[in-house]
Protein backbone atom coordinates (compact mmCIF):
# COMPACT_ATOMS: atom_id res chain seq x y z
CA UNK A 1 0.00 0.00 0.00
CA UNK A 2 1.35 3.03 -0.65
CA UNK A 3 1.21 6.59 1.64
CA UNK A 4 1.05 9.96 -0.01
CA UNK A 5 2.26 13.53 0.57
CA UNK A 6 0.50 15.11 3.85
CA UNK A 7 -3.22 16.62 2.96
CA UNK A 8 -4.42 13.87 0.78
CA UNK A 9 -6.96 11.13 1.92
CA UNK A 10 -9.20 9.04 -0.18
CA UNK A 11 -13.00 10.43 0.78
CA UNK A 12 -15.94 8.32 0.34
CA UNK A 13 -18.44 9.77 -2.49
CA UNK A 14 -21.22 11.84 -1.06
CA UNK A 15 -24.10 9.33 0.40
CA UNK A 16 -21.04 6.47 2.08
CA UNK A 17 -20.43 6.92 5.57
CA UNK A 18 -17.43 8.15 6.84
CA UNK A 19 -15.38 10.07 9.38
CA UNK A 20 -14.89 13.63 8.41
CA UNK A 21 -12.35 16.11 9.44
CA UNK A 22 -10.82 19.42 8.48
CA UNK A 23 -8.75 19.30 5.28
CA UNK A 24 -5.30 20.27 5.88
CA UNK A 25 -3.47 22.71 3.89
CA UNK A 26 -1.89 22.10 0.64
CA UNK A 27 1.77 22.40 0.57
CA UNK A 28 3.66 23.14 -2.52
CA UNK A 29 7.04 21.00 -3.17
CA UNK A 30 8.58 19.51 -6.79
CA UNK A 31 5.31 17.18 -6.65
CA UNK A 32 2.38 18.72 -5.02
CA UNK A 33 0.68 21.72 -7.17
CA UNK A 34 -1.70 23.57 -5.01
CA UNK A 35 -4.65 25.53 -6.63
CA UNK A 36 -8.12 27.35 -4.57
CA UNK A 37 -10.03 24.31 -5.44
CA UNK A 38 -7.90 21.44 -6.55
CA UNK A 39 -4.24 19.72 -4.96
CA UNK A 40 -2.77 17.73 -7.58
CA UNK A 41 0.45 15.24 -6.53
CA UNK A 42 2.16 12.55 -8.05
CA UNK A 43 2.08 9.42 -6.78
CA UNK A 44 4.02 7.20 -8.46
CA UNK A 45 6.68 7.59 -11.41
CA UNK A 46 8.91 4.61 -13.49
CA UNK A 47 9.70 3.50 -16.50
CA UNK A 48 9.23 0.63 -18.33
CA UNK A 49 10.77 -1.09 -21.44
CA UNK A 50 9.80 -3.36 -24.23
CA UNK A 51 10.59 -4.22 -27.49
CA UNK A 52 12.12 -1.25 -27.93
CA UNK A 53 9.61 0.78 -26.58
CA UNK A 54 10.59 3.06 -23.47
CA UNK A 55 7.62 4.40 -21.86
CA UNK A 56 6.79 6.53 -18.55
CA UNK A 57 3.96 5.50 -16.19
CA UNK A 58 3.08 9.01 -14.04
CA UNK A 59 0.09 8.06 -11.60
CA UNK A 60 -1.36 11.34 -10.32
CA UNK A 61 -4.07 11.97 -7.49
CA UNK A 62 -6.46 14.54 -7.12
CA UNK A 63 -7.95 16.75 -4.16
CA UNK A 64 -11.30 18.70 -4.31
CA UNK A 65 -10.34 21.22 -1.71
CA UNK A 66 -13.46 22.90 -2.44
CA UNK A 67 -17.10 22.59 -0.75
CA UNK A 68 -19.07 21.81 -3.46
CA UNK A 69 -18.61 18.73 -6.34
CA UNK A 70 -16.09 19.27 -8.87
CA UNK A 71 -15.36 17.34 -11.85
CA UNK A 72 -12.35 17.20 -13.78
CA UNK A 73 -10.90 16.08 -17.44
CA UNK A 74 -7.80 15.81 -19.15
CA UNK A 75 -7.02 18.21 -21.80
CA UNK A 76 -5.66 15.88 -24.97
CA UNK A 77 -2.60 16.37 -26.59
CA UNK A 78 -0.84 18.35 -22.99
CA UNK A 79 0.72 15.58 -21.23
CA UNK A 80 4.27 15.15 -21.77
CA UNK A 81 7.76 14.35 -20.18
CA UNK A 82 11.08 16.41 -20.96
CA UNK A 83 14.37 14.76 -19.82
CA UNK A 84 17.57 15.87 -18.74
CA UNK A 85 19.19 15.28 -22.30
CA UNK A 86 16.24 17.54 -23.81
CA UNK A 87 14.14 14.33 -25.20
CA UNK A 88 10.35 14.74 -25.31
CA UNK A 89 7.91 11.27 -23.97
CA UNK A 90 4.38 11.68 -25.25
CA UNK A 91 0.50 10.66 -24.33
CA UNK A 92 -0.18 8.47 -27.14
CA UNK A 93 -3.25 6.87 -27.56
CA UNK A 94 -7.04 6.69 -25.98
CA UNK A 95 -5.03 3.27 -23.40
CA UNK A 96 -2.33 5.99 -22.15
CA UNK A 97 -4.41 7.65 -20.11
CA UNK A 98 -6.79 5.90 -17.30
CA UNK A 99 -9.01 6.75 -14.22
CA UNK A 100 -10.20 10.35 -15.69
CA UNK A 101 -12.24 11.37 -19.00
CA UNK A 102 -10.54 12.66 -21.66
CA UNK A 103 -11.30 16.18 -22.95
CA UNK A 104 -10.66 16.83 -27.01
CA UNK A 105 -13.36 16.56 -30.01
CA UNK A 106 -15.91 15.05 -27.23
CA UNK A 107 -15.62 15.94 -23.46
CA UNK A 108 -15.82 13.13 -20.56
CA UNK A 109 -17.31 14.29 -17.52
CA UNK A 110 -17.07 11.10 -14.89
CA UNK A 111 -14.29 11.98 -12.83
CA UNK A 112 -16.33 13.66 -10.62
CA UNK A 113 -14.63 14.32 -6.53
CA UNK A 114 -17.21 15.03 -3.99
CA UNK A 115 -15.97 17.63 -1.49
CA UNK A 116 -12.98 16.46 0.09
CA UNK A 117 -12.33 13.40 -2.18
CA UNK A 118 -9.67 12.20 -3.86
CA UNK A 119 -9.25 10.07 -6.90
CA UNK A 120 -6.46 8.84 -9.25
CA UNK A 121 -5.56 9.13 -12.70
CA UNK A 122 -2.62 7.68 -14.96
CA UNK A 123 -0.64 8.79 -17.78
CA UNK A 124 1.36 6.39 -19.97
CA UNK A 125 4.64 8.47 -22.58
CA UNK A 126 6.17 7.43 -24.82
CA UNK A 127 9.66 8.31 -25.13
CA UNK A 128 9.98 10.21 -28.62
CA UNK A 129 13.33 10.40 -28.84
CA UNK A 130 15.59 9.08 -31.84
CA UNK A 131 16.83 5.32 -31.94
CA UNK A 132 20.82 6.70 -31.43
CA UNK A 133 19.79 9.47 -28.83
CA UNK A 134 20.64 9.42 -25.28
CA UNK A 135 17.76 9.17 -23.15
CA UNK A 136 17.78 11.17 -19.69
CA UNK A 137 17.29 9.93 -16.31
CA UNK A 138 15.50 13.00 -14.66
CA UNK A 139 12.14 14.33 -16.15
CA UNK A 140 9.88 17.25 -15.51
CA UNK A 141 6.50 16.36 -16.50
CA UNK A 142 3.47 19.24 -17.71
CA UNK A 143 0.32 18.50 -18.39
CA UNK A 144 -3.18 20.08 -18.28
CA UNK A 145 -6.26 19.33 -16.68
CA UNK A 146 -9.82 20.97 -16.78
CA UNK A 147 -12.88 22.04 -14.81
CA UNK A 148 -15.92 20.69 -16.73
CA UNK A 149 -19.56 21.97 -15.01
CA UNK A 150 -22.34 19.68 -15.72
CA UNK A 151 -25.41 21.85 -16.66
CA UNK A 152 -29.39 20.79 -16.26
CA UNK A 153 -30.00 20.36 -19.73
CA UNK A 154 -27.21 17.58 -19.40
CA UNK A 155 -24.91 19.65 -21.41
CA UNK A 156 -21.44 20.47 -20.26
CA UNK A 157 -19.60 23.28 -20.40
CA UNK A 158 -15.72 23.46 -19.86
CA UNK A 159 -14.58 25.95 -17.09
CA UNK A 160 -10.97 26.95 -15.38
CA UNK A 161 -7.43 25.05 -16.72
CA UNK A 162 -4.93 24.04 -14.93
CA UNK A 163 -1.67 24.02 -15.63
CA UNK A 164 0.15 21.06 -13.71
CA UNK A 165 4.02 21.64 -14.13
CA UNK A 166 5.90 19.08 -11.53
CA UNK A 167 9.77 19.13 -10.27
CA UNK A 168 12.39 16.70 -11.08
CA UNK A 169 11.00 13.09 -11.06
CA UNK A 170 13.17 9.82 -10.91
CA UNK A 171 12.37 6.30 -11.67
CA UNK A 172 10.90 4.22 -9.32
CA UNK A 173 9.93 7.24 -6.92
CA UNK A 174 6.60 6.56 -4.53
CA UNK A 175 5.62 9.54 -2.79
CA UNK A 176 5.26 8.44 0.79
CA UNK A 177 4.71 10.38 3.69
CA UNK A 178 3.20 10.05 7.48
CA UNK A 179 -0.24 9.34 8.15
CA UNK A 180 -1.87 12.49 6.55
CA UNK A 181 -3.20 14.66 9.67
CA UNK A 182 -6.03 17.07 9.79
CA UNK A 183 -5.86 20.21 10.72
CA UNK A 184 -5.90 20.12 14.86
CA UNK A 185 -8.58 22.40 16.63
CA UNK A 186 -7.61 24.82 19.03
CA UNK A 187 -8.12 23.99 22.62
CA UNK A 188 -9.60 27.01 24.87
CA UNK A 189 -7.10 27.31 27.78
CA UNK A 190 -9.22 29.93 29.68
CA UNK A 191 -13.29 30.19 30.90
CA UNK A 192 -13.40 33.35 28.63
CA UNK A 193 -12.13 31.28 25.62
CA UNK A 194 -14.26 28.41 26.47
CA UNK A 195 -17.58 30.67 26.10
CA UNK A 196 -15.97 32.36 22.98
CA UNK A 197 -15.49 28.81 21.24
CA UNK A 198 -19.29 27.86 22.74
CA UNK A 199 -20.84 30.51 21.38
CA UNK A 200 -18.88 30.59 17.54
CA UNK A 201 -20.34 28.09 14.77
CA UNK A 202 -17.92 25.52 13.89
CA UNK A 203 -16.26 26.51 10.97
CA UNK A 204 -17.39 25.51 7.02
CA UNK A 205 -15.70 24.20 4.30
CA UNK A 206 -13.54 21.42 2.51
CA UNK A 207 -13.27 18.42 4.66
CA UNK A 208 -11.08 15.12 4.30
CA UNK A 209 -13.21 11.96 4.96
CA UNK A 210 -12.18 8.64 5.39
CA UNK A 211 -14.01 5.98 3.87
CA UNK A 212 -15.16 2.80 4.62
CA UNK A 213 -13.11 1.29 1.70
CA UNK A 214 -10.18 2.85 3.45
CA UNK A 215 -10.96 1.84 6.56
CA UNK A 216 -11.05 -2.08 5.54
CA UNK A 217 -8.09 -1.74 3.55
CA UNK A 218 -5.99 -0.48 6.95
CA UNK A 219 -2.68 -2.66 7.34
CA UNK A 220 -3.60 -4.80 4.00
CA UNK A 221 -0.58 -4.05 2.08
CA UNK A 222 -1.80 -5.24 -1.32
CA UNK A 223 -5.42 -3.20 -0.56
CA UNK A 224 -6.48 -0.29 -1.59
CA UNK A 225 -9.64 2.04 -1.59
CA UNK A 226 -11.87 3.05 -4.93
CA UNK A 227 -14.62 5.10 -4.41
CA UNK A 228 -17.54 2.52 -3.36
CA UNK A 229 -14.94 -0.54 -3.62
CA UNK A 230 -12.07 -2.33 -1.60
CA UNK A 231 -9.90 -4.00 -3.95
CA UNK A 232 -6.91 -6.26 -3.04
CA UNK A 233 -4.74 -8.20 -4.90
CA UNK A 234 -4.97 -12.02 -3.21
CA UNK A 235 -2.49 -14.33 -5.20
CA UNK A 236 -0.10 -13.80 -7.87
CA UNK A 237 1.28 -16.67 -9.91
CA UNK A 238 3.90 -16.53 -12.47
CA UNK A 239 4.49 -19.22 -15.66
CA UNK A 240 7.65 -19.82 -18.34
CA UNK A 241 10.63 -20.54 -19.02
CA UNK A 242 13.87 -18.35 -20.69
CA UNK A 243 13.69 -18.45 -24.53
CA UNK A 244 9.92 -18.60 -24.38
CA UNK A 245 7.76 -16.01 -22.07
CA UNK A 246 6.54 -15.06 -18.59
CA UNK A 247 3.06 -14.90 -17.73
CA UNK A 248 1.41 -13.80 -14.60
CA UNK A 249 -2.17 -14.02 -13.79
CA UNK A 250 -3.37 -11.47 -10.99
CA UNK A 251 -5.49 -12.79 -9.02
CA UNK A 252 -8.01 -9.71 -7.39
CA UNK A 253 -10.88 -9.14 -5.22
CA UNK A 254 -13.47 -6.17 -5.48
CA UNK A 255 -15.55 -5.84 -2.27
CA UNK A 256 -18.63 -3.44 -2.41
CA UNK A 257 -18.35 -1.22 1.06
CA UNK A 258 -21.44 0.99 -0.07
CA UNK A 259 -24.70 0.72 0.63
CA UNK A 260 -26.18 0.27 -3.11
CA UNK A 261 -25.32 -2.16 -5.68
CA UNK A 262 -22.69 -1.73 -7.77
CA UNK A 263 -21.27 -3.07 -11.34
CA UNK A 264 -17.75 -2.67 -12.23
CA UNK A 265 -15.95 -3.56 -15.72
CA UNK A 266 -12.64 -4.02 -16.85
CA UNK A 267 -11.21 -1.23 -19.73
CA UNK A 268 -9.97 -3.61 -22.50
CA UNK A 269 -6.23 -3.41 -22.87
CA UNK A 270 -5.46 -1.84 -19.81
CA UNK A 271 -3.63 -4.81 -17.76
CA UNK A 272 -0.11 -4.07 -17.98
CA UNK A 273 2.89 -4.67 -15.00
CA UNK A 274 6.55 -4.37 -14.83
CA UNK A 275 9.42 -5.50 -12.97
CA UNK A 276 12.15 -3.45 -11.02
CA UNK A 277 14.38 -3.99 -14.17
CA UNK A 278 11.79 -1.76 -16.13
CA UNK A 279 10.95 -5.15 -18.01
CA UNK A 280 7.11 -4.42 -19.24
CA UNK A 281 4.21 -6.49 -19.45
CA UNK A 282 1.27 -6.44 -21.26
CA UNK A 283 -1.96 -8.04 -21.74
CA UNK A 284 -1.98 -11.50 -22.48
CA UNK A 285 -4.26 -11.75 -25.15
CA UNK A 286 -5.49 -15.15 -24.68
CA UNK A 287 -5.71 -14.63 -20.62
CA UNK A 288 -6.68 -11.01 -20.64
CA UNK A 289 -9.38 -11.05 -18.03
CA UNK A 290 -11.43 -13.91 -16.33
CA UNK A 291 -14.53 -13.92 -14.47
CA UNK A 292 -15.23 -9.62 -15.52
CA UNK A 293 -17.05 -8.10 -17.79
CA UNK A 294 -14.97 -6.03 -20.71
CA UNK A 295 -15.60 -2.88 -21.35
CA UNK A 296 -14.33 -2.03 -25.27
CA UNK A 297 -15.63 -0.56 -28.91
CA UNK A 298 -18.52 -2.83 -28.95
CA UNK A 299 -19.76 -2.04 -25.57
CA UNK A 300 -19.78 -2.76 -21.59
CA UNK A 301 -20.86 -6.29 -20.50
CA UNK A 302 -22.36 -5.83 -16.84
CA UNK A 303 -21.81 -9.31 -15.88
CA UNK A 304 -19.54 -8.43 -12.31
CA UNK A 305 -22.55 -7.32 -9.88
CA UNK A 306 -21.84 -6.62 -6.29
CA UNK A 307 -24.72 -6.60 -3.52
CA UNK A 308 -23.62 -4.28 -0.92
CA UNK A 309 -20.99 -5.82 1.38
CA UNK A 310 -20.48 -8.77 -1.43
CA UNK A 311 -17.26 -9.78 -2.84
CA UNK A 312 -16.09 -11.42 -6.09
CA UNK A 313 -12.94 -12.04 -7.66
CA UNK A 314 -11.59 -11.88 -11.10
CA UNK A 315 -8.40 -12.40 -12.44
CA UNK A 316 -5.90 -10.45 -14.84
CA UNK A 317 -3.30 -12.09 -17.28
CA UNK A 318 -0.31 -9.76 -18.40
CA UNK A 319 2.71 -11.63 -20.02
CA UNK A 320 6.44 -10.51 -22.42
CA UNK A 321 8.89 -12.36 -23.91
CA UNK A 322 11.65 -13.87 -21.80
CA UNK A 323 14.46 -13.47 -23.38
CA UNK A 324 17.17 -16.38 -22.64
CA UNK A 325 20.06 -14.88 -20.05
CA UNK A 326 18.06 -12.31 -19.13
CA UNK A 327 17.29 -12.54 -15.41
CA UNK A 328 13.53 -12.74 -14.13
CA UNK A 329 12.44 -9.97 -12.05
CA UNK A 330 11.25 -10.54 -8.03
CA UNK A 331 9.43 -7.75 -7.75
CA UNK A 332 6.28 -6.04 -10.04
CA UNK A 333 4.08 -3.08 -10.43
CA UNK A 334 0.73 -4.02 -11.71
CA UNK A 335 -2.01 -1.59 -12.90
CA UNK A 336 -5.38 -1.63 -14.23
CA UNK A 337 -8.63 0.54 -15.01
CA UNK A 338 -11.90 -0.66 -14.05
CA UNK A 339 -15.06 1.51 -13.83
CA UNK A 340 -18.64 1.58 -12.42
CA UNK A 341 -21.30 0.70 -14.77
CA UNK A 342 -24.71 1.56 -14.59
CA UNK A 343 -27.63 -0.56 -16.65
CA UNK A 344 -30.06 1.50 -18.33
CA UNK A 345 -33.61 0.76 -19.63
CA UNK A 346 -33.97 -1.50 -22.97
CA UNK A 347 -30.08 -3.16 -22.05
CA UNK A 348 -27.97 -0.29 -22.82
CA UNK A 349 -25.02 -0.02 -19.94
CA UNK A 350 -23.69 3.65 -19.08
CA UNK A 351 -19.75 3.82 -18.27
CA UNK A 352 -19.02 5.75 -15.31
CA UNK A 353 -16.39 6.85 -12.98
CA UNK A 354 -13.10 4.88 -14.05
CA UNK A 355 -10.80 3.54 -11.63
CA UNK A 356 -6.95 3.93 -12.25
CA UNK A 357 -5.69 1.12 -9.89
CA UNK A 358 -1.92 0.65 -9.21
CA UNK A 359 -0.21 -1.54 -7.18
CA UNK A 360 3.51 -1.70 -6.53
CA UNK A 361 5.97 -3.73 -4.63
CA UNK A 362 4.42 -7.21 -5.33
CA UNK A 363 6.10 -10.63 -5.37
CA UNK A 364 4.41 -14.14 -6.90
CA UNK A 365 2.76 -15.99 -4.60
CA UNK A 366 -0.65 -14.98 -1.54
CA UNK A 367 -0.44 -15.06 1.78
CA UNK A 368 1.75 -18.57 2.71
CA UNK A 369 -1.08 -20.57 3.91
CA UNK A 370 -3.28 -19.61 1.46
CA UNK A 371 -0.86 -20.00 -1.78
CA UNK A 372 -2.03 -23.66 -2.76
CA UNK A 373 -5.61 -22.37 -2.51
CA UNK A 374 -5.08 -19.90 -4.53
CA UNK A 375 -3.45 -21.42 -7.30
CA UNK A 376 -6.32 -24.39 -7.30
CA UNK A 377 -9.03 -21.19 -7.54
CA UNK A 378 -7.23 -20.07 -10.19
CA UNK A 379 -7.21 -22.93 -12.20
CA UNK A 380 -11.04 -23.21 -11.81
CA UNK A 381 -11.59 -20.00 -13.20
CA UNK A 382 -9.20 -20.02 -16.29
CA UNK A 383 -11.56 -23.83 -17.05
CA UNK A 384 -15.21 -21.68 -16.81
CA UNK A 385 -14.73 -18.18 -18.13
CA UNK A 386 -17.91 -16.89 -16.93
CA UNK A 387 -17.26 -17.76 -12.82
CA UNK A 388 -16.61 -15.58 -9.93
Amino acid sequence: MRLFAAGLVLAAPMGRSADAQTLAPCTPSATVVCAPRLESAVAEFRLTQSAGTYSAILQLRFVNRSATPLTLGYVDGSGQLVDDQGNRWAVLGSQSVRGIGRIGSSINASFELQAGEAGEASLEMRYMGGAGAIRGTRFTPTLAIREIEKLPSGQVRLGREYVLRFGVLTDGMTIAAATPAAVPAAVPSSPAEMETAASTPPATGPTVTTSAAEAACAGRSRCQAAGPLMVEIVRVVGTGAPGRGHSMQIGVRFRNVSTEPIIVGYRASSARASDENGAAYRRDGTNEVRGMGVIGRSGADPQFALAPGAAREAVFGVTRFWKSGTPLGTRFAFDVAVAELEVLPGKQVRVGREHALVWTDLTLGGAPADLQKGVDALKGIFRNKGGE
